[in-house]
């Protein structure tokens, strides 16, 4: 037997196990339910035996009560007596008929002898009552004659059916002992042939089975040389195989894990090796790995930098001990968001000052709008992003301000600014740490972690406030020159003047054309002087604006008187488009008239019997866009890059053919974002030039809050 289940698999010997159970307790359960269907069928035998025998009984008792009001009325002659004699006869005709259902023949007889015995008795009770006792008497016992008839009917068929309900529970109690007897032979031989067919199918189970689990152990134990049962089929030569997989994947995994630690160790040499400080944090901001130079940084917090450190923990500590000083208003935005995403409740009561950046005026080291203190009391969440730059204005020492230079994705000091891995440009953040400048880019990870590369820009910083304090000497020295440069110029131009006044009063008209060249030479070069000079005073800061309200419509028209001469010169017409209900802009109108004539003027210089046009309109409730559009020579996108660079122009050939020193567009759009706006091109080449300058209706809100916070 046992070596019939070994040739088996595992699923047959646990089906033929499960089977051979089943069939026993099906069988018993067959027999079982056979036996007490009988002794059910039996009992309830007896059940309508026993009731019958009480309808024998009701019937007895009826026909006891009838007899006894016959007499009751045969000697009391009552009404109430005459009453219960109806009533009990009909009670008993009611048994009778109950009495036929199962003994017709017995009710039949019954209801004769009992109808015999009515009718005499009640022909006595009227014997009774017309006073003929004798004659009562006599058929009294003649009724009786009847009531002893049914008596005995009534004894004879209650003890039959006594004797048929003694018979039925017997056969209840001898099929109750069989079915007992028959249960617990089967029970028992169910339980030896289960244990004895379990016996054999655990030994055929289990063999396999601690061979298994003593080859797991091995392999759990490291030990990969045992090789798993061989020679076993079904489901344990599965598991057989299963553990040989298990066996190799184990192998594999060991190697690979030798080879990743091999190159987590080169990984973290490349790192450390590098000449910038680098760290990753995970999407919980805890440091996962970091480089010497980048502790370095922070050596003198007391805070030892391991795996899971918080970043805000790090930054807290630095930011208490002073061995952080944020550049400008974005670090110190940075900072602060970064420990309000850390643990806010931890901040509350600390504060700390923004130090002065060396070669930098103290009052450009906290822009407008930006707090000298940081305090603990600041809630909300880290969104990812750094605040923007102040409308209008791009600090000096803001990392990744855009230049007026046209390039793009490159901060103040000439480096890329940061790409998040969401595509996100993230600036880079300048901090001082003690006598180092710092540059931090970071970049997220997919999974949210944050990768930090710390760069040692003091070099280039102090390169940086050299050049800053060279430009700042270069405008305050043009700026100072002012007075010494126009007053020769101006008299220059008032005695040519005047002597050219005098030359066509006195008819000298060949000195005329002379002076005439004079005069204009002095105004070309009094115009260059005065485009040098507004570029310094915007460089310097000292630029004033005049915010006032601007009729738009009227200063559109002053400018195109002003403008008109020019226009006409090259053959060109203009044209100006503007709402009916443009009405008023908040704005320095000088400025925007200047910007505006500097536009134009450059359409008409470049534009040849072409067409010009002016359109001004409202790009939504609070914006105006002004419109220059010329059919003239076009612009290529690499001209357009360096458009609005100081002293350049599109290229050497614009210059020899058309003249000017470049300084217009970069002029307008200095002046342009003076008044929180900002100057736009977009050109074909040979097609013509649309620049766009988009203004606030209401700049002079801006302008003065900011004015407010430097006063």
């Amino acid at each position: 037997m046992a070596g019939v289940l070994n040739r088996l698999s595992l699923a047959a010997r646990l089906h033929i196990l499960a089977f051979s159970l089943i069939l026993v307790i099906a069988f018993s359960n067959l027999y079982l339910t056979m036996v007490l269907r009988q002794a059910s069928d039996t009992a309830r035998n007896a059940d309508v035996t026993v009731s019958q025998i009480e309808t024998v009984e009701q019937t007895r008792a009826a026909f006891d009560t009838l007899r006894y009001w016959q007499a009751d009325l045969a000697v009391s002659l009552l009404m109430t007596s005459e009453r219960n004699v109806e009533s009990a006869r009909e009670r008993l005709t009611r048994h009778l008929t109950a009495l036929a259902a199962f003994a017709p023949e017995a009710a039949a007889a019954l209801e004769t002898e009992t109808a015999g015995f009515d009718q005499i008795a009640s022909r006595a009770v009227e014997a009774y009552t017309a006073d003929q006792r004798i004659m009562g008497n006599m058929l009294f016992a003649e009724a009786r004659t009847h009531s002893l008839a049914v008596t005995g009917r009534l004894d004879r068929l209650e003890t039959a059916l006594a004797q048929r309900e003694r018979e039925a529970r017997g056969v209840v109690l001898r099929d109750e002992v069989t079915a007992d007897r028959v249960s617990t032979v089967v029970v028992l031989a169910a339980i030896l042939f289960g244990v004895g067919l379990t016996t054999l199918t655990s030994r055929a189970i289990l063999g396999p089975v601690r061979a298994l689990v003593a080859t797991v152990r091995r392999i759990g134990a490291g030990d990969m040389t045992p090789a798993p049962l061989t020679g076993t089929r079904g489901e344990f030569g599965e598991l057989a195989g299963a553990l040989h997989m298990l066996r190799d994947g184990l192998v594999e995994k060991a190697r690979l894990e030798r080879e990743a630690e091999h190159q987590r160790h080169m990984i973290g040499q490349a790192i450390e090796t590098i000449s910038d400080g680098f760290s990753l944090y995970d999407s919980r901001h805890c440091l996962v790995l970091c480089n010497s130079y980048y502790r370095s940084l922070y050596a003198g917090t007391a805070v030892t930098l391991t795996r899971g450190t918080p970043f805000h923990t790090i930054l807290r500590a630095a930011v208490e001990r002073g061995i952080i000083a944020p550049s400008d208003a974005r670090a110190e935005a940075w900072i602060a968001s970064r420990l309000r995403a850390g643990t806010a409740r931890d901040m509350a009561g600390m504060t700390w000052s923004v130090e002065s950046v060396p070669g930098q005026d103290a009052s450009r080291d906290a822009p407008p709008g930006v707090p000298r203190e940081l305090t603990g009391e600041l809630t909300g969440e880290l969104t990812g992003e750094l605040p923007k730059g102040l409308p209008g204005e791009s600090p000096a020492g803001v990392s990744g301000a855009a230049s007026t230079n046209g390039t793009r994705g490159r901060d103040a000091a000439g480096l890329p600014a940061v790409r998040t891995a969401s595509g996100r440009a993230h600036d880079a953040i300048e901090c001082r740490f003690g006598e180092r400048w710092v540059r931090i880019n970071e970049r997220e990870t997919h999974d949210g972690g944050i990768v930090s590369v710390c760069s040692d820009i003091t070099a280039l910083k102090e390169r940086q406030f050299a050049l800053e304090h060279a430009t700042q000497v270069k405008s305050m020295f043009l700026a100072n020159m002012s007075h010494e440069l126009r007053t020769p110029l101006n008299a220059i131009i008032g005695y040519s003047q005047l002597l050219r006044e005098e030359a066509e009063d006195s008819g000298a008209a060949e000195g005329v054309a002379d002076l005439r060249k004079i005069e204009m030479a002095g105004n070309h070069l009094l115009g260059l002087i005065n485009s040098v000079l507004d570029l310094s005073k915007i460089e310097a800061g000292r630029m004033d604006v005049l915010i006032e309200p601007v009729n738009v419509a009227a200063l559109i028209g002053d400018v195109q008187l002003m403008i008109a001469p020019m226009i006409a010169r090259n053959g060109n017409r203009l044209e100006v488009m503007r709402d009916p209900d443009i009405g008023t802009i908040g704005t320095d109108a000088a400025k925007l008239r200047q910007s505006l004539l500097n536009l134009l003027s450059n359409a008409a210089k470049f534009t040849q019997d072409g067409l010009i046009q002016l359109v001004v309109e409202r790009s939504g409730p609070d914006h105006l866009r002004f419109s220059v559009t010329d059919t003239g020579i076009g612009l290529t996108g690499e001209q357009i890059g360096r458009l609005f660079q100081a002293f350049s122009q599109a290229d050497a050939s614009t210059t020899r053919r058309y003249g000017g020193t470049g300084l217009g567009l970069a002029i307008t759009r200095s002046l342009i974002r003076l008044l929180n706006g900002d100057v736009t091109v977009t050109s074909t080449l040979g097609a013509g030039s649309t620049f766009t300058i988009a203004l606030p209706a209401h700049s002079w809100t801006c302008s003065l809050a900011a004015a407010d916070e430097e006063g």
